[in-house]
Order: C-alpha cells, then structure tokens, then sequence
C-alpha cells in the first residue's frame, strides 16, 4: 500500500503543473498498488484532522511519495524523518517543478532533512546537477503526460500525407496567464510578426487568469485584439487533441520555478514546435531549430525572430521531430521507471 500526499486540486477546484502531476502519479502507482490518497491542500483547511490522517495513514502504508509545494516541505520532510525513528518505512519526495535547488542553498538544517529521504526524484538533469553540488543524491525522472499514442500516429500520418507545409497560420500559448510566464511578449511579438511581414497569424491563449494580471491582460487582448484571441480555460485531458490544429507554441517564461513544464509534453505530442525563452532547464527539451526554437529572456524582437525563422522552415519537418520528441514522456514509461524505483526501495 503506498500513502501518496499532494495537491490533487480537490479543494480549490485548481488545475495546474502540480495537481496534473500529483494526480497523474498517483493513478501510475495505483496501477501496481493499493494507493491511500492525502490532499495537501486540507492542511490549510483543517490542519488538526489532516495532520490525524496522515499519521494514521502512514502506518498503514508500505511506503509514502509525497509531491509538497514549498511551504509544506519543511513539514512533510521533517515528518518523514520522525516516522523513521519509528519504522523503516519508506520515503519518496518527486519534486514538482525547478525550485529546490535554489530554495536548499541556503537552509542547511532543511537540506539535513531531505537528504534523510529515501529517494529524490527530479524532472531534469541541471536539477540533478545543482543537487549534487550540495551533496544531495536525487534520479531523473522526467515530467510525463497520459496522451493519445493513437493520435501521435495519426498526426504523423497526415505530416507524411502533405507535401508543402512551409506556412504559419495559427500559434497558441497555454498556461497560466501571468506577466512571469511570458504571455505580454508573446502577444506583442505576433503583433509586430504580422506587421513585419503582413501576415494574419492569430494567437489563442488559453488558461486561467491570474488575479493580479487580469487588469494588465485585459488590456493587452483590446491593444492587440486583432492578433490575439483569449480562449478560456482547457482541461488537461483535451490538450493534445485541441491544439493540434496549431502550427507552434509560444513559451517564452521567466517563472522562477519552471522545471520540465507539462505544456512542453503536450505540445510534441500534438505536433508543435515550441518557441520557448532560455530559461530554467528548457534547453534540455528543446532543441534549437530540430523541435523549436530557443528565444532570449524578455525579448520581443527575438520570439519574432524565431516566428521569421520558423516561417521559413520544413515545418512538417519540425512538427515530426515533435512527435518523435515525445515517446520518452508518456505516463507508461515513466510510470514503470518510478515503480521500478519505489518496488526496489521496498525491496531493499
């Protein structure tokens, strides 16, 4: 039995890089073990009857993975050391997002404590490296999305149907709509594409509005309305199949804590190349020019750049080195690689 504690959005009703992620590990492991599911979220709701809970729970269990936010680290990882002073239960702390390694520096007493874990697991090779420098051993193992392998298929199929695909016609963003993920840059960069080349390219943003920015966005969509259409909120599931109709994705963040960003995965397997800053772990993903294009920080002229650059490309070419992109992060891969990792920990 394997106790898994995270935000799985029950509460809020939020869908975000860490709920998708929380869920979808939970549904991997349930596939080889009885799982006991703890909302994280509750803590903030009822902090005396979770915390109950959770004791109870993890002595039923063989073994916790536990996906905390930052605030909660501290808590959980603590947690974990007491139960070990009691028992050889097993502790698996996957790390959601880039954020650890920056956040560890400096709080020596936290990194004492997440070194006492049985096993980290991190989305990125650079996450894994800056770990090492503080002499924290973590494995690799990469964000994962449950998309359609039929629909790779057949969007490989209709590329190989169609001889001249060399043109842009509509590029997308999802996300959250926040000044750090971009979103500002990645409209005024269409605008001025299409000016430059007197070009109609259209931009549909999807995702939920963050409070602060709704003011600020608001008035960017009724500056730019004629580049630029914002499309509500689009539930994980339906990703691939809705933005398939897309010619490239537009990523240009500066959020502090990016890891390997969902959107990435959904993007290849739907086909689209991604226009992405360089920032955080993303050049890992991204190969310049073979899957999409890496952009400077905070730089309009350079995601138009990178439309000119693209719109003078083989797309069909780009599109299935996309598809091919995404085979290594499908939830059944990654799926067997972490129960592979939790089975030999409970073995010993």
């Amino acid at each position: 039995m394997i106790l898994v504690v995270g935000n799985f959005g029950v509460v809020s009703g939020r869908q975000c890089g860490q709920t998708v992620k929380t869920q979808q590990i939970c549904k991997m492991l349930g596939n080889t073990w009885q799982v006991i599911e703890l909302n994280s979220e509750e803590f903030k709701t009822k902090p005396i009857a979770t915390l109950y809970t959770l004791i109870a729970s993890i002595f039923k269990a063989d073994a916790m993975v536990m996906l905390p936010a930052q605030s909660l680290l501290p808590y959980m990882v603590l947690f974990s050391s007491i139960v070990k002073l009691f028992s050889k239960k097993i502790t698996v702390y996957s790390v959601i997002g880039g954020w650890l390694p920056n956040y560890l520096e400096r709080r020596k007493v936290l990194r004492w404590l997440v070194r006492r874990v049985d096993a980290i697991l991190v989305e990125t090779k650079g996450m894994q490296k800056l770990l090492q420098n503080q002499r924290i051993t973590s494995l690799v193992v990469p964000n994962s999305k449950d998309f359609s392998l039929d629909v790779v298929n057949q969007l490989k199929s209709n590329i190989n149907n169609v001889e001249d695909f060399t043109y842009l016609n509509q590029c997308v963003y999802i996300g959250r709509v926040t000044a750090e993920k971009g979103v500002g840059y990645a409209l005024e960069a269409v605008a001025e594409f299409n000016k430059l080349t007197n070009s109609r390219i259209i931009l549909d943003v999807f995702g939920p509005i963050d409070i602060e920015y709704k003011k600020e966005f608001e008035s960017l969509l009724e500056k730019y309305s004629s580049d630029v259409r914002y499309k509500g909120v689009i539930q994980s599931h339906e990703v691939q199949r809705q933005i398939g109709k897309y010619d490239a994705l537009l990523f240009p963040t500066f959020y502090k804590g990016e890891g390997f960003p969902g959107v990435l995965i959904d993007s290849f397997s739907a086909g689209l190349p991604v226009i992405a800053s360089n920032w955080a772990y993303n050049k890992e993903f991204i190969k310049h020019g073979v899957n999409g294009f890496i952009v400077n920080v905070k730089d309009t002229s350079s995601i138009v750049a990178a439309l000119l650059e693209l719109y003078g490309s083989d797309l069909s070419s780009i599109k299935r080195s996309c598809l091919n992109s995404c085979a290594d992060f499908h939830s059944d891969k990654v799926g067997k690689d972490i129960t592979t990792i939790v089975y030999g920990l409970l073995k010993g």
